[in-house]
């Protein structure tokens, strides 16, 4: 019995020890991880509710094996999860939503309607070996995070003619007009674009969805998958940066009227003040509303190293004063086609999956989720 408890407390000084460790290498950031979550994956994307503290993960491609996977996850109390075992945070399958669920997929997007709970996904690749197909078909996830009624899929069926095939856009959601913006993104071969669409209806409510192209004025960024798009719900504002194109983009821009309903959709450059991130793809990027900031975090610089960055640029929009970036944190995990979800009650920003250098656990996709505390360097 003696033995027995020495060895409990000796286990227990490992676990204290560890997780010590781990706050010392990576400062304000954290891992968190559950073994009986997803699979490892890229591509993926996650949704959050706030309401429920639950992210909401669908599909993704696995490296290796070069499977795509068409499942949903929720992540439970994902910015609250606790270092020791019982950890608060814990991966939930849903059963019984595959019924229209939509096919295998990597590089689509998915946006979320926190008033009904409705997940929206469009677009991605259904390829294996390489990128194609590519999709434009568009469902909805009701109940998304599982938290009322009935958690089910749903295949839109839009009206107008719908943007043509791509993966590895960028989708974001007017709550306010119930409308998906999308941006860029590839055809699974050799054509990128910079054209903007909208799905009116997105979420399958309030009547028919329907898909309209977008003519904004002003000149446009150029043609680019990989980027990264936040939105500004108050001023309908959605802001782009980076991506690739064939080489890598580092400007940066504000699409104005965003939906078309406010007024007449407009594209700006902006130029940021003082030391700017280089040029980079397959990052990802959440947006603080209250103090209007877009934080970006990892990607790819060149296509051999996934990068450690995390950047804020504060006066995001545009508005209210010049936008300036601050390098915040170079210490985080290296990451890139990861997912990201921001919690603004905590100031957290919530990566999951992803791609990683080989060398870091001889398998070049992730399952882990980390924790960015302070997220928006306030």
């Amino acid at each position: 019995m003696k033995t027995r408890i020495i060895t409990a407390r000796a286990t227990l000084l490992v676990v204290l020890l560890l997780c010590l460790w781990t706050a010392l290498q990576f400062g304000t950031t954290g891992s968190r991880w559950y073994k009986l979550g997803p699979a490892a994956r890229y591509q993926q994307t996650a949704v959050y509710d706030s309401n429920s503290g639950t992210m909401v993960i669908f599909g993704g491609q696995h490296t290796y094996n070069e499977q795509n996977y068409d499942d949903v996850w929720w992540a439970n109390n994902v910015t609250t999860a606790a270092c020791l075992p019982p950890c608060a945070l814990q991966w939930t399958h849903p059963s019984g939503i595959v019924a229209n669920a939509p096919s295998a997929r990597f590089g689509h997007t998915a946006v979320y309607d926190a008033v009904n709970l409705r997940m929206v996904v469009f677009g991605g690749a259904g390829g294996v070996t390489s990128p194609a197909p590519c999709l434009n078909d568009a469902y909805v996830l009701e109940d998304a995070p599982g938290t009322s009624g009935t958690t089910q899929w749903d295949a839109l069926s839009p009206k107008g003619s719908p943007p043509p095939v791509r993966y590895s856009h960028n989708a974001v959601y007017d709550a306010n007009d119930n409308e998906m913006i999308v941006f860029g993104g590839n055809n699974c071969s050799t054509t990128y674009y910079n054209d903007v669409w909208v799905l009116t209806n997105a979420n399958g409510l309030g009547g028919t969805p329907t898909w309209t192209q977008l003519s904004p004025s002003g000149p446009a960024p150029g043609p680019r998958a990989y980027a990264s798009a936040v939105y500004d719900a108050a001023d309908d504002i959605m802001m782009v940066f980076g991506g690739y194109d064939g080489s890598l983009d580092g400007d940066l821009w504000v699409l104005n009227h965003a939906g078309g309903v406010s007024g007449s959709p407009a594209w700006v450059q902006l130029n940021p003040t003082g030391t700017t991130p280089s040029a980079r793809y397959q990052h990802s990027a959440v947006y603080d509303a209250a103090d209007n900031r877009m934080i970006i975090y990892g990607g790819h610089t060149k296509k051999a190293a996934e990068i450690t960055e995390t950047w804020v640029l504060a006066n995001a929009n545009g508005l209210g004063g010049a936008p300036f970036w601050t390098l915040t944190s170079s210490d985080g995990p290296q990451r890139a086609l990861h997912s990201a979800i921001y919690d603004p009650a905590t100031n957290k920003m919530v990566i999951f999956g992803g791609q990683v250098p080989k060398s870091v656990n001889g398998n070049p996709t992730e399952d882990h989720v980390w924790v960015l505390n302070d997220a928006n360097g306030l």
